[in-house]
């Protein structure tokens, strides 16, 4: 899950504009339907048995510079044997294509859509945590070949870009403290080839397909220079269901149980593919936090608090209370375990 978009972008952008874009892929008669719009407007769209997926996003939640490194990284990838959605050119030549709506301004990019297999939730099971763990193993072991020769944003993005200054109220000025207590904290792990460089974060069970034996990884609008713990973190963040303790997502297993499996199964496949020793795995307890302040502000950010809390009254206050009480979300002996 990215940085929500403002609300103000979100209300003032108009769904038809998506076929007008595609004529500039040479797209015309198209079926199209907003899936997303969240952190992009994110369009699927079929034509002639054909189907693609249209991303519009604004300037301010990406710069174009920030674009062209993502791609950039894609093709690294591509070239280095990893399936992932790689972008199509337009008419004209360009894999970004720029667009003035409204007065602002956004960037487009159209994508083939990935064919095959997607996986729920609800179907947790060993086969799926092997693969799971194998491909985000397989995408960090690729990664450390990657030359950061292109504008990324870095780890500061969760903290410098939400600006919990700005957007939590002044009766929550308390957690600051804790935010920034997280923020050291990170910021003092050092720093080597095999446990940090460029991360997708967001390799979760809606954003990769299985085709023929074989996974195609797709988007990378979160990608940006982090710790690999923070990509482990993104993907086990809901499979754990932080912050909420108590119980499991969409599935009748214990907690420790499912803990377990994700032991024996994600975290095996994961070293598998990249067996080099990425450091500690007891600091993970910090970026599941981080994860956690970030989805946090974002809700002050980008959501009518007052109408969020009457759709989710208790929503504000689960986070909140993992914030101020720095929750241990995995137990340390289950991951000094993974070391």
């Amino acid at each position: 899950m990215g940085i929500c978009m403002d609300k103000l972008i979100r209300d003032n952008f108009d769904q038809s504009i998506a076929q007008e874009i595609l004529k500039q892929y040479e797209i015309n008669d198209s079926l199209f339907q907003l899936i997303q719009c969240n952190n992009n407007f994110v369009f699927d769209i079929v034509n002639n048995n054909n189907s693609f997926i249209l991303r519009i996003t604004h300037e301010k939640q990406k710069s174009r510079e920030l674009l062209i490194a993502e791609n950039n990284w894609i093709d690294f990838l591509s070239q280095s044997g990893l399936l992932v959605s790689k972008p199509i050119e337009s008419k004209n030549g360009n894999l970004i294509e720029p667009l003035i709506h409204n007065n602002q301004t956004y960037y487009c990019l159209l994508y083939k859509k990935a064919l095959g297999k997607s996986f729920k939730s609800n179907e947790i099971n060993p086969e799926i945590l092997s693969k799971w763990g194998g491909l985000l193993g397989d995408l960090h072991n690729k990664s450390k070949g990657y030359k950061n020769d292109h504008k990324h944003r870095t780890e500061d993005w969760h903290y410098d870009f939400l600006n919990p200054e700005q957007y939590l109220p002044s009766e929550k000025s308390y957690l600051i403290e804790k935010i920034i207590s997280n923020r050291k904290k990170i910021s003092d792990i050092i720093k080597s080839n095999n446990n940090y460089n460029i991360i997708h974060y967001d390799v979760n069970l809606s954003n990769f397909v299985e085709l023929n034996g074989k996974l195609t990884l797709f988007d990378f609008d979160d990608c940006h220079m982090d710790y690999y713990f923070a990509d482990i973190a993104s993907s086990l963040f809901y499979l754990i269901d932080v912050p909420n303790l108590y119980c499991t997502r969409n599935y009748s297993i214990s907690r420790i149980d499912l803990l377990g499996m994700i032991s024996n199964y994600f975290i095996e496949s994961y070293k598998a593919k990249n067996p080099v020793n990425i450091n500690d795995y007891c600091l993970l307890n910090l970026f599941l936090q981080r994860r956690v302040i970030n989805i946090f502000v974002n809700f002050y950010r980008s959501h009518d608090i007052d109408k969020l809390r009457i759709a989710h009254p208790k929503v504000l206050d689960v986070f909140e209370d993992a914030i101020s009480n720095e929750i241990e979300y995995i137990p340390e002996t289950i991951l000094s375990k993974w070391n």
